[in-house]
């Protein structure tokens, strides 16, 4: 989080920070909690998730962006500009961009505007809906109004996916790549465990089979976490990891090699019986 203030605070002309990692990394948390932070004196934080964006008219997805922002607005104790849902039937681009967009811009003096775009590369491709450019493009073409917006997006995709004209209108800017976690950070994850004790080879299992994605780590702390309570377990083993994996969790619910590994798993399960 200290580098999202250091990237609102400089002052070295960069208008764009692209938070780029895979799915179940952090980048929606992340978002989550910028959102919780209370209005400063210098920054007001617009947030919104392309895939809350209806595609059925251009007014219904103005009419969604413009909800989104008010209910960012008001999270932070800012009476949005008043608009009337009638108002985007006819020229919504327009009448968004004077009866809202223009009037918030105003109203907020030397505060800067922060748009935070989450999952910015669901939208990649130019849409007949807009009338060329793809909704990535559309939303800053839209907003632009000064050089006192900053804008955060976070994609799941590297920067060669984006339209190679998609960056134009900021100029120089920035990238943060979330990684996964190291087998040490696992391991300090875990020791933080309340109430179950996580010997180092559980957590050296773990790392192994989430490749230290943060998602997957998480999930499966907090159900050997459950499982080890649940049995008053004080010592969590790799055969209550494999149970878990085996019996307690759908496929779903990973996002990348624990998923791959189920039917290794289930060897090791079936291993595991034999030796009982």
């Amino acid at each position: 989080m200290a580098w999202v203030g250091e990237f609102l605070a400089s002052g070295n002309g960069r208008r764009l920070a692209l938070v780029q990692g895979s799915r179940g990394f952090g980048k929606s948390s992340l978002v989550a909690k910028l959102a919780e932070r209370p209005a400063d004196s210098e920054h007001i934080l617009l947030t919104v998730d392309v895939r809350s964006l209806p595609h059925e008219s251009e007014s219904t997805l103005l009419w969604s962006l413009t909800k989104a922002f008010s209910s960012s607005l008001l999270g932070q104790g800012i009476s949005p500009p008043p608009i009337e849902k009638a108002l985007l039937l006819l020229n919504p681009r327009r009448n968004f961009q004077t009866k809202y967009w223009l009037p918030l811009v105003q109203s907020v003096g030397e505060r800067a505007l922060v748009v935070i775009i989450d999952n910015a590369d669901e939208h990649l491709r130019p849409t007949k809906l807009l009338q060329g450019p793809s909704l990535f493009e559309f939303i800053p073409a839209l907003l632009s109004s000064s050089q006192q917006e900053k804008y955060l997006f976070t994609t799941s995709v590297r920067v060669t996916a984006f339209p190679s004209t998609a960056f134009e209108p900021f100029g120089d800017f920035e990238v943060r790549r979330m990684s996964a976690f190291s087998s040490k950070q696992v391991r300090q994850l875990l020791r933080h465990m309340p109430a179950t004790f996580i010997p180092n080879a559980v957590s050296n299992y773990i790392y192994t089979l989430t490749e230290g994605h943060p998602a997957d780590v998480q999930r499966l702390a907090h159900a050997l976490y459950e499982r080890c309570t649940a049995h008053n377990v004080g010592t969590a083993t790799t055969a209550d990891l494999i149970a878990i994996l085996a019996y307690d969790t759908e496929p779903l619910d990973f996002h990348g090699p624990v998923y791959r590994r189920r039917r290794q798993l289930s060897v090791d399960v079936k291993s595991l019986q034999e030796k009982d």
